[in-house]
C-alpha cells in the first residue's frame, strides 16, 4: 500500500494548486459554477484522477507522430511586434478577416531564439485532443503571431502542402486560437479557430502541428 500523503506535503501541494490557479481558465463557466457549488465531489474527482494517472498512461491516445525528428528548426529571438493580419508578404494571398474581428491584431512578448518540433496527426481529432496530446500545459504550446509568420518565411518545405493545414497554437487576451496556414498554389493562405472549434479533422490528411520544443534549445 501507497504511503499516505504527509502532513510536509499537504501545505506545498495546496499552495502548488494556488500558484497555477491560471491553468483552470481552460474550463468552462458551467464547469467552474460545479466546482464552486459541489466542491467536496470534484477535490474526490480530483484526487481519483490522481491516482488513475498511470492506468490513464497506459491508455493514452496518440494522435500525433514526430515528423522533424532530430531536425533542428530554430526561430530567431524576437521583439514580437510582426503580426499576422499585417504580414502581406508572407501571406498575400489571403489573410482570415477573424483576425480582426476577434482582436487578433496586437504586437506579442518578445521571445528568445526557440526550436520547435513538427508533428503529423496520426489519428482523428479536434484541436484540445491534438494539442493536450503534446502537453496538459497549453502555455508550453504557444507560439507567438511573429514567430509563426517567421516559421513559414524561414522553413517553408516543412508546412503541409497541397492545401492541408499546418496548426500553430497562439494566446491573445488570456484566450487560445489555433491559427492554420495552407499552401495553395498561388502561396500560404492563413485562417484562424477558437481553441474550442470542436471539427474533427481526419487523420488521412496528414494535416501538422508545429510547437516549440518542450526541452531547453540547445547553444
Amino acid at each position: 500500500m501507497a504511503n499516505l500523503l504527509t502532513k510536509q506535503q499537504l501545505p506545498v501541494l495546496v499552495a502548488r494548486l494556488v500558484e497555477f490557479q491560471e491553468k483552470f481558465n481552460i474550463l468552462s463557466s458551467e464547469d467552474g459554477q460545479f466546482v464552486i457549488q459541489n466542491t467536496t465531489e470534484a477535490i474526490e474527482l480530483f484526487i481519483e484522477a490522481i491516482k488513475n494517472r498511470k492506468r490513464a498512461e497506459a491508455k493514452k491516445v496518440f494522435f500525433l507522430k514526430l515528423f522533424s525528428g532530430s531536425e533542428e528548426l530554430k526561430l530567431k529571438a524576437s521583439d514580437g511586434k510582426a503580426i499576422i493580419y499585417n504580414a502581406n508578404k508572407t501571406f498575400k494571398s489571403y489573410i482570415d478577416s477573424d483576425f480582426i474581428k476577434w482582436e487578433l491584431n496586437s504586437p506579442g512578448k518578445a521571445t528568445e531564439a526557440t526550436s520547435v518540433d513538427v508533428y503529423e496527426m496520426i489519428k482523428d481529432g479536434n484541436f484540445s485532443q491534438l494539442f493536450l496530446s503534446l502537453n496538459a500545459d497549453l502555455d508550453k504550446l504557444v507560439m507567438t503571431q511573429a514567430q509563426i509568420i517567421e516559421f513559414c518565411e524561414a522553413h517553408p518545405d516543412w508546412l503541409r502542402q497541397e492545401g492541408y493545414a499546418t496548426f500553430f497554437l497562439i494566446k491573445e487576451n488570456e484566450e487560445y486560437f489555433v491559427v492554420h496556414v495552407r499552401v495553395y498554389p498561388d502561396g500560404p493562405h492563413v485562417y484562424v479557430r477558437r481553441f474550442e472549434y470542436d471539427r474533427v479533422w481526419r487523420a488521412g490528411y496528414v494535416r501538422r502541428l508545429v510547437v516549440p520544443q518542450l526541452k531547453p534549445l540547445a547553444t
